[in-house]
């Protein structure tokens, strides 16, 4: 249930600061998807009908909308929920946030990310593994265009989910977004 509301409201949020026909493009299954360089992040969509290749650069991102840096909060704090639930096992939240790209690599058509587990259940548990993370190919697409869209507001850096700062949106608001929780105590506060 979590990544169909998740890809409705991610949807959502990209269509708030990029062409809706874009995105809906993008993520369509009809289209592919060709990396040609993951690092410096040179993707392309290829149309199914044309086979004609657009270059994800090419889309445009609207950063000048009044509501955009704070839709661009949300977008990041959804995008850290879907790779926080959705990735095959969960991390801390603080690993998700500073995961970054070398971690990660693209095999056919999903993301898939190592984190170091730092979680106990006991004294003899073993931390200090790498554990492997995997998002569905759907929610790649959508990582894709939120790597995109973090590009155009500059953060241009090795992590996956920007790191902005006087942040008033994060993953607990994204839960509430999706559940529609309007009231602290639905989440024990």
């Amino acid at each position: 249930m979590l990544i169909p509301l998740l890809l409705d409201f991610l949807t959502q949020k990209l269509c708030s600061v990029m062409e809706e026909r874009d995105v809906h493009n993008f993520i369509s299954s009809r289209n592919g998807v060709t990396i040609r360089d993951w690092i410096k992040f040179d993707v392309v969509l290829v149309n199914s009908e044309t086979q004609k290749e657009i270059a994800i650069s090419d889309f445009a991102i609207n950063t000048n909308t009044d509501l955009a840096p704070y839709q661009f909060q949300m977008l990041t704090s959804h995008m850290g929920l879907a790779l926080f639930g959705t990735g095959l096992g969960a991390g801390r939240m603080s690993q998700i946030e500073n995961l970054k790209v070398s971690s990660t690599y693209v095999l056919g058509d999903s993301l898939y990310y190592t984190e170091r587990s730092t979680k106990r259940g006991s004294y003899k548990a073993r931390t200090g593994t790498n554990v492997l993370h995997k998002l569905c190919p759907l929610m790649t697409r959508i990582f894709f265009l939120y790597r995109h869209v973090k590009n155009a507001f500059g953060y241009e850096d090795d992590f996956l989910l920007a790191r902005i700062e006087n942040r008033t949106h994060y993953m607990p608001n994204a839960v509430k977004d999706i559940f529609g929780f309007s009231e602290k105590k639905y989440l024990g506060w």
